[in-house]
């Protein structure tokens, strides 16, 4: 121990405790693992010893190096890498406080974790990318590790943090590169793999059968006892994943016994708390590593490769809800001319023509009707609650108050922000822009039974010649109703149009504010040309997980419950009635898939759009989908 200097405890286990060492000729620091001989028996010792000779064989960035292991008659000491921030389990548990910490302040700004969930996906991917990085190179050894969990993954501050703050310690650095990040942001903490007291070496074709390894995270082979391959550490990868992103482990129990319960009565059903703004590809990986039979679970080949590991781009990939949010945007836009010429006509043809046999019959006459008035209040439902976030970006004053709840596109300034932050405005856009696309679109949809109702009906009227006798009475009022509903539709497109190019361009001045380095910012937003064909939504990028349909979704549940409240208690009976049918127009708006409009043949953009909406409503719960359907 001539070199080392120890100094205080960090860390305690069943058979070694942890101190901070120095170098004593560089200064740096190093975390002193001390195992007690006394305390070693049997496998336990071997243990220790396989982990050592691994160890001295192990030069990564993503692994925690071993420096030197010296030997006294009491106790084995091993001088390995610091990772001054600890390990991914306390990340996870204390991602609330990571805003506290100098080392991850700025992180936790820039990445804020998911409310009532786990972490940002932007640093669950940057971990999941190193992780990778580890297990890539453990696979060339054929080693597995045969214990992957949060808490034997490291972390370090980043490199940026490092660099530029002379309060951090100098940790000693087992080679030029062991510091510096193979993959990943230089901006986010660094992880690396630790405790190699369970690895070995098995090639991939080849089958173990000892039990070891943590529980939570250990693959069901292992707890059925059978034999298992290398494939186990992907099980363990895949819980390690999950609990990032829900910040809780997939599957919790007391026993073996249990946990090899719940997770063969999971059935390979894998669900992730409502609040997770995961991306698909991101769902679509960690069901496809939890997957109970070996034989089935992604092979090491198809990880190693997966758009999720090997994606270049420093943030995320622009999700589906994005596109489909984008061309909505361009279709509503161009919709306007139409709805507008529709509105106008129908308001200039003062005469009701026709001889009261060849025109539409007055029942098909009323189911059209009815049909333009509910894509018309579910729109008006969506559009009350695009409100609500609207008016906290433009605060209405009295001296501006001519009806629309805001400023003129022309008059908008960034002065209406004043007392929210930049992620606040940048979060109020988005939302209240998906909500008003996903109005315009409910609205362009009354405008298109409207449209091919009156083409049919005038059709109808030239091929029946002169009207010798105009439509009875009935005919007229629904005429005259579908009339007044256009117009109304027509005058509501136009104000939501006006709002929502308000916020858009409100979204794109705040995100252009954000930090450089922030994936909100301009300069990180992916270039996919196909999803921005229309000049009206250059620059728009919404962050993933934001849709109108989750966001109306929680809405309506949330409305739903605080009206069942009031009504066990017997307050506001009116108020709780109007909050539950508010709800089921909502949630009959999420649903929608325009199985009720008239069959139109459907190709291109618009087929595409159509599938990216239903893959958008896969998230929503079956069930749920099946009961709002019941109400309808």
């Amino acid at each position: 121990m001539s070199q080392w200097t120890v100094g205080s405890k960090i860390g305690k286990g069943s058979f070694a405790s942890v101190y901070v060492g120095t170098h004593k000729s560089s200064g740096a620091a190093v975390a002193i693992k001390s195992v007690e001989l006394g305390k070693l028996k049997g496998k336990v010792k071997d243990n220790l010893y396989s982990e050592i000779k691994i160890l001295e064989k192990l030069r990564h960035p993503h692994i925690v190096a071993l420096h030197e292991c010296v030997e006294t008659p009491t106790h084995i000491n091993l001088m390995m890498e610091y990772c001054l921030l600890g390990d991914l389990s306390l990340f996870i548990k204390k991602r609330d406080m990571l805003s506290t910490n100098p080392a991850t302040h700025d992180m936790a700004r820039k990445y804020p974790n998911t409310p009532n969930a786990g972490l940002n996906e932007v640093i669950i991917r940057h971990f999941l990318k190193q992780l990778t990085s580890a297990l890539e190179f453990l696979r060339r050894l054929n080693l597995v590790h045969r214990d992957v969990k949060p808490q034997n993954l490291l972390l370090l501050p980043s490199v940026d943090f490092r660099e530029s703050n002379r309060e951090v310690p100098q940790i000693l650095s087992a080679s030029q590169d062991s510091l510096i990040p193979a993959v990943g942001l230089r901006s986010l903490p660094m992880l690396k793999l630790a405790d190699f007291g369970f690895a070995r070496v098995l090639p991939s074709t080849s089958l173990a059968e000892t039990l070891c390894g943590s529980p939570l995270y250990m693959a069901p082979e292992i707890l059925r006892y059978e034999r298992y391959d290398a494939k186990a550490d992907l099980w363990s990868v895949g819980t390690v994943l999950y609990e990032m992103a829900a910040g809780r482990p997939p599957f919790r129990a007391s026993n073996h016994v249990e946990l090899l319960r719940k997770i063969e009565a999971s059935n390979d059903s894998i669900k992730f708390p409502r609040e997770s703004n995961l991306s698909s590809d991101m769902k679509l990986l960690i069901r496809a590593l939890l997957k109970r039979n070996p034989v089935e679970r992604i092979t090491f080949e198809n990880f190693f490769a997966h758009p999720v590991v090997r994606q270049n781009s420093p943030v995320m990939l622009r999700l589906q809800e994005e596109i489909a949010f984008e061309r909505d945007y361009v279709l509503v836009d161009k919709n306007q001319v139409a709805v507008n010429a529709l509105a106008d006509e129908l308001a200039a043809n003062g005469r009701l023509i026709g001889d009261g046999k060849q025109s539409t019959p007055y029942d098909e006459d009323s189911r059209v009707a009815q049909c333009i008035e509910d894509y018309a209040t579910r729109s008006d439902v969506v559009y009350g609650f695009a409100e609500v976030k609207y008016k906290q970006l433009v605060p209405l004053t009295p001296s501006t108050n001519h009806g629309l709840g805001g400023l003129p596109a022309d008059q908008a300034s960034s002065d209406d922000d004043e007392g929210l932050t930049i992620d606040a405005v940048v979060a109020l856009s988005e939302e209240a822009l998906v909500l008003y696309v996903k109005a315009l679109s409910l609205l362009a949809k009354s405008m298109d039974i409207a449209s091919l109702w009156w083409s049919r009906r005038t059709r109808a009227e030239s091929s029946a010649g002169p009207a010798s006798a105009r439509d009875p009475i009935n005919i007229q009022v629904v005429i005259t109703r579908i009339n007044s509903a256009v117009q109304w539709v027509r005058s509501r497109f136009n104000e939501v149009l006006e709002k929502a190019e308000i916020v858009r361009l409100k979204l794109i001045d705040a995100q252009k504010a954000l930090p450089e380095d922030h994936p909100g910012h301009p300069s990180n937003h992916p270039v996919d040309p196909a999803s921005t064909s229309g000049s009206t939504v250059d620059g728009v990028v919404i962050t993933p997980g934001i849709s109108a349909e989750k966001l109306m979704y929680d809405r309506a549940v949330e409305m739903s419950r605080k009206a069942a409240i009031d009504e066990i208690s017997n307050e506001d009976l009116a108020g709780c009635e109007i909050s539950y049918v508010t709800a089921v127009r909502m949630l009959e708006a999420v649903i929608d898939n325009d199985e009720d409009l008239p069959k139109r043949r459907v190709s291109g953009p618009a087929k595409e759009e159509h599938a990216t909406k239903e893959e958008l409503a896969s998230d929503i719960n079956t069930d749920d989908q099946q009961a709002v359907q019941k109400c309808e």
